[in-house]
């Protein structure tokens, strides 16, 4: 690297060469030659801002006999003064503000431009209740934001979504699970607001098996179900156990809450009536026919009494460790039931007239 002394050049571009002896040497490099001013205007670091309505400039002061000004560019505001370099922009508007401070000296003019964004609060993230799922896809709704930019996110593994930036969206699920899926509104450097939509997915994949035990007929799980007998729902059976009380083909319809459910294989009842029915049983019960009260004797305890109405339904059950029991029909519509008293030597069944 060798000195390089110019002296009386003009202002301009140019290129330098040099030689050794007449001959090139080194590369050829561009060289500048311009006017450097005492001092050079700045405007201050571009900012972001959330709904603010002021913001105080910070720009550099022009040297001893020299002078500088402000000039809005784009954006409104109202300057407190266009010549202090820490002048107040008021009534900021929203989004971007650009303004150009200039300052003038003996020798030169420069300028510098800053950018204010400001942003508005964004609107607040309203998504749809909670929900079931009953199929591997399904919409999500959120509420359109008047201010600011929203978008989807599958908070839960297992889950995606498409077209996120949308209010309406497709869910996909890949397991039976519980999913949650945020809804996020931003707006620049504002806070977020959020919202989150829990999504339950489930579904039956395949029938119920129900298997009969003492005319005790017993579904595989699901979450709810419906008894029917004779093609003909039976008013009140809905649980996973049904005893049966009367001779006819049964079967459930088992399915997940607002979906579509499976009904089960059929189970054919032919030995069942009103009539009494002892597994080996020394029970009395007295008065029957009654108009409230009944006592039963010759019980084996432990043992467990219901008392079934016509369609299945259970109307009462106790449990009773002694040889006796009295039952209060007093409540129970006049009619005819069946009585089961279940304990280790068995189940019997017994007709019972309520007048």
């Amino acid at each position: 690297m060798y000195p390089l002394s110019l002296s009386a050049i003009q202002l301009g571009n140019y290129t330098v060469q040099s030689y050794y002896n007449s001959i090139l040497f080194g590369s050829t490099r561009p060289l500048t030659v311009e006017f450097c001013c005492p001092s050079y205007a700045n405007a201050g670091n571009d900012t972001a801002l959330c709904d603010v309505s002021s913001f105080q400039l910070n720009a550099n002061s022009p040297i001893v006999g020299g002078s500088a000004s402000w000039t809005v560019v784009t954006g409104g505001g109202n300057l407190s003064s266009s010549t202090q370099p820490n002048a107040t922009l008021s009534n900021l508007s929203y989004g971007s503000n650009v303004l150009v401070w200039t300052m003038i000296d003996t020798s030169c003019t420069t300028n510098d431009t800053i950018e204010i964004i400001n942003s508005e609060m964004p609107s607040a993230a309203v998504v749809e209740a909670d929900k079931h799922s009953c199929y591997d896809t399904i919409s999500l709704h959120a509420t359109a934001p008047a201010v600011g930019n929203g978008k989807w996110k599958a908070l839960t593994s297992g889950s995606f979504v498409t077209f996120s930036s949308q209010p309406s969206c497709r869910a996909t699920f890949l397991l039976y699970n519980t999913y949650d899926f945020s809804w996020t509104v931003t707006s620049g450097s504002c806070p977020v607001s959020r919202d989150t939509l829990r999504v339950s997915y489930e579904n039956l994949d395949s029938a119920t098996v129900i298997t009969d035990s003492n005319y005790v007929l017993t579904s595989s799980p699901a979450p709810q179900y419906q008894w029917y007998l004779d093609g003909n729902p039976i008013p009140g059976a809905t649980g996973m156990t049904h005893t049966a009380v009367a001779n006819g083909t049964y079967k459930v319809y088992a399915s997940v809450a607002g979906c579509d459910g499976f009904y089960s294989n059929e189970i054919v009842i032919a030995t069942l009536g009103i009539q009494n029915r002892d597994a080996g049983f020394n029970i009395s019960i007295a008065p029957n026919p009654t108009t409230g009260m009944v006592w039963l004797s010759g019980l084996n305890a432990p043992s467990v009494i219901s008392v079934f109405d016509l369609s299945g339904k259970t109307i009462m059950e106790n449990k009773t460790e002694n040889e006796t029991l009295e039952l209060d029909l007093s409540d129970v519509k006049s009619g005819i039931y069946l009585m089961q008293v279940k304990n280790d030597s068995g189940v019997s069944r017994k007709k019972i007239v309520k007048q």
